[in-house]
């Protein structure tokens, strides 16, 4: 029992000594010297302390969020600054002042936005801080690399860049920043400084997660490590092959990030569309095809050089002569032999020229060829030549008719043609290559025309290359990409394969008669046209379909209320300038919860149906439909809406495969439905949305 109580009354002043610091409040540290002295255990009982206090910035700093995300920047800043203030001992006061910094970023007014960056990193951070407050800090630095690369101060971003990774190596914006040096030096054409960027991140990451899809337009990134190959290839690139479940196959060479790398990284742009092969573009006029032409032609000056020696060693035998009556059978005999050796040697000269002529023949036959396959695959393709704008006179042209071959000419300007063959330029005209495209058509190649056409051909050739090498993809697809490996450890020649998807981000609008424009509001009486933008949705070779949930809503008082004509910009209502900034940096601005909510396909309680609307063609990746705003049938879908001008149309699309989110998300957009004057239908046009923040916070 002694022993009991004796326990009982150690346990109870643990208790009272433990409790002590609770009971008693501590005092915030106001110098440096009083920091240093605060212990790891004083640190968490300021933390638990100051909790509440916290919370309250919390709510207050909410209030802020909530005017910035539906477009009143003005007030937005007010309350910032204000939470700064009232709550300068808590984290808030330097995350405030960086979204200060992000509401002028939003404004485009990068200067302002900088210099509230480099306030809030001058802000001290505190002990008793929470510590997800550090990694404000990093994205504080971040932004302002951000704001530079925005003014396209291409090189003042990459500097900070490069101080932000070596200040920040945990960061998780340190991906983000290897990006945009990556992209930055790719507008530059500076491309061995962008592969070693973007081999900081494996590819370029357009989102917060390593991209598994790509969308119809993007380039698709490859990248190979292999030390083994590095090495044996000493510069040499190295060929992958990329195909489609839809039947495209190309080859791409990868390009050595050095001498001796084991990376190798290259890019081929995706289109949406039927598959074309370009390997039957590039062997068109491919390195072997011009190879074959050279080397008939080189065949044909070899075999002319010999003819010139034979011609040579015929000049040198004297002239053959009758022998005299009763000359000697010796000296008979010798003048037969004369003839016959020159008889022999000229018959040599004449069917070496004449092979050499023939070869010269073919050459120039292949040429001809390589200009009407190209031709003929254009045609397949469907792909129209720009026409260039004709000359004033035939001088701005490059010379002559334009029904002439540029290097063709007769007579005495032979030399001159020649001459300008041999000079030759790496760049031509549109108006130049067009003319040797159409008098190829008449007028075979000839050697005075050769040179010329043959560097038209190549340049030209190289032009569509570019240009149309693309990897052709419609939404159904599965893109392979496949490396055989000769020099890994397993057996020779195993293939190394890689797999990705096909997803776009998604856009609606309601828009006018040239279904382009998007509108605010709609006349009573006319019809509303929507349009929906969703490569991944292409999904067969003739135009698909997809649904979209149309319901009725009452007008909201704040447009009514707009009588300057201007119209708040909401946080979803970004449009082009979203995309010009990216998910690099506009994804910042938005909580993680409420991107991870998205908005309903269709308002509690409001009237809807469903509409279905219809690509506007084979892979164009466009539908659209309309549908009237008065009903001529009253058990029609529209009826239900019981449209008024006291309404507001809102059409929405689930869009169930996106890489700007986790999962599925919802675009919305909405017009007003008003009275027109007269009985006179009208639009008003407006920016395009893709979600309306302002109504999703407001519900």
């Amino acid at each position: 029992m002694a022993r009991l109580l004796r326990t009982g009354l150690a346990l109870a002043a643990i208790l009272m000594v433990a409790g002590a610091p609770l009971a008693q409040e501590l005092k915030l540290p106001k110098t440096e010297e009083e920091k240093k002295k605060l212990s790891g255990r004083e640190i968490k009982l300021l933390r638990r302390q100051m909790k509440a206090r916290e919370d309250e910035a919390t709510a207050a700093y909410k209030n802020a969020e909530t005017a910035f995300l539906v477009g009143e920047y003005d007030k937005a800043i007010e309350e910032y600054l204000s939470v700064s203030r009232e709550y300068s001992e808590t984290s808030y006061r330097m995350r405030s002042v960086l979204r200060v910094g992000d509401v002028y970023y939003r404004q485009k007014k990068y200067e302002r936005a900088v210099s509230y960056y480099q306030r809030a990193l001058r802000v001290p951070s505190e002990l008793w801080w929470p510590e997800e407050s550090k990694e404000d800090y990093a994205r504080a630095d971040y932004m302002i690399g951000v704001c530079f690369f925005d003014q396209k101060a291409l090189n003042q971003a990459f500097a900070h860049f490069r101080r932000f990774v070596q200040k920040y190596p945990d960061s998780r914006f340190v991906d983000r920043a290897y990006d945009f040096i990556g992209r930055g030096n790719m507008e530059m054409k500076r491309y061995g400084q962008a592969i070693e960027a973007f081999r900081m991140v494996g590819t370029a990451r357009l989102t917060k997660e390593t991209r598994r899809t790509v969308s119809p337009g993007e380039e698709l990134y490859v990248r190979v490590d292999d030390a083994d190959v590095g090495l044996a290839t000493k510069g040499a690139r190295l060929p992958v092959r990329v195909t489609t479940t839809g039947g495209d196959e190309e080859q791409l060479l990868l390009e050595p990030l050095g001498l001796g790398s084991p990376i190798f990284l290259g890019t081929i742009k995706t289109r949406l569309g039927a598959p074309r092969l370009t390997e039957a573009l590039e062997a068109t006029f491919s390195r072997e095809a011009r190879a074959g032409i050279e080397k008939r032609l080189a065949d044909a000056e070899t075999m002319q050089q010999e003819a010139e020696k034979i011609e040579a060693e015929l000049a040198e035998l004297p002239e053959p002569t009758e022998p005299a009556e009763g000359a000697a059978e010796e000296e008979t005999k010798r003048a037969q032999e004369l003839q016959a050796k020159r008889q022999q040697l000229t018959d040599q000269r004449k069917k070496l020229q004449a092979a050499g002529e023939n070869l010269r023949k073919q050459a120039y036959s292949a040429l001809d060829s390589a200009y009407a396959a190209v031709e003929k695959l254009l045609t397949e393709w469907n792909i129209e030549q720009a026409e260039p704008e004709q000359p004033e006179t035939p001088e701005a042209a490059g010379g002559g008719d334009a029904k002439a071959d540029p290097a063709d000419a007769s007579g005495g300007e032979n030399d001159e043609q020649a001459q300008k063959a041999d000079t030759l330029s790496d760049v031509f005209t549109p108006q130049q290559i067009t003319e040797v495209r159409d008098v190829v058509k008449q007028q075979p190649t000839a050697a005075t025309t050769f040179k010329y056409r043959e560097a038209v051909l190549e340049y030209w050739h190289n032009q569509l290359v570019r240009e149309h090498k693309t990897l052709d993809v419609n939404g159904a697809d599965t893109i392979t990409v496949a490396y055989t490996d000769h020099h890994g450890v397993e057996e020779s020649g195993a293939k190394r394969l890689d797999a990705l998807g096909i997803a776009s981000d998604a856009t609606i609008s309601c828009v006018g008669q040239d279904y382009e424009s998007s509108v605010q509001a709609v006349i009573l009486g006319d019809e509303v046209r929507v349009r929906v933008f969703d490569p991944d949705m292409d999904r067969t070779a003739q135009p698909d379909s997809l649904d979209i949930a149309v319901s009725a809503m009452p007008k909201r008082q704040e447009k009514e209320d707009l009588t300057d004509g201007k119209r708040p910009e909401a946080a979803g209502d970004e449009g082009e300038e979203t995309a010009e900034q990216g998910p690099n940096s506009v994804d910042l601005f938005v909580e993680t919860e409420e991107e991870e909510e998205a908005p309903p396909l269709v308002p509690e309680g409001a009237p809807s149906f469903a509409l279905k609307l219809r690509e506007t063609g084979e892979h164009t990746g466009v539908f659209t439909a309309t549908f009237a705003t008065l009903p001529e049938d009253p058990n029609s879908p529209v009826a239900k809406l019981a449209l008024s001008a006291e309404k507001a149309v809102r059409v929405a699309y689930r869009d169930d495969r996106n890489p700007g989110h986790s999962g599925a998300w919802v675009v919305v957009s909405e017009v007003d439905i008003v009275l027109g004057a007269e009985g006179e239908h009208e639009v008003i046009e407006m920016q395009e949305s893709k979600l309306d923040r302002r109504s999703e916070l407001e519900k």
